[in-house]
């Protein structure tokens, strides 16, 4: 094809921090089949844990998880790190006060629950 060559989309390294394990293992499978490379975590200590050992590109984190942590408290404590994931909210929380909250702990985004594929891949673009 004389040097023409079709632009891949470029593979994220994605975490999902969710503790609905068919919820986040259905989302995985969609993300994968995109060409993504995703992990999951079921809970806030979890996800940190993970954090401190893999460098994400995205964190697709809800808020509402068990435990002492919630999605806020993930979000507040990447936003210190020098590398930090792109954070994405997503969460069935659609209220104005909790937009604000999510940016206010430090989320670039907020995606409500139920989100369409194209949405969060959308998402996915915005954090390039």
């Amino acid at each position: 094809m004389d040097g023409l060559q079709i632009a891949r989309p470029t593979s994220l390294c994605i975490l999902i921090v969710e503790d609905e394990l068919d919820n986040a293992l259905a989302l995985q499978f969609l993300l994968q089949t995109h060409g993504h490379a995703v992990d999951i975590a079921t809970d806030a200590e979890m996800a940190l844990c993970k954090c401190r050992s893999v460098r994400y590109d995205v964190l697709l984190c809800d808020i509402e998880l068990p435990g002492q942590l919630d999605g806020y408290d993930v979000a507040r404590t990447l936003r210190k790190q020098s590398h930090r994931p792109y954070l994405i909210a997503y969460s069935g929380y659609s209220r104005p006060q909790h937009l604000a909250d999510s940016h206010e702990a430090g989320f670039d985004e907020h995606i409500v629950k139920p989100a369409g594929l194209s949405q969060i891949l959308a998402a996915l673009q915005r954090c390039r």
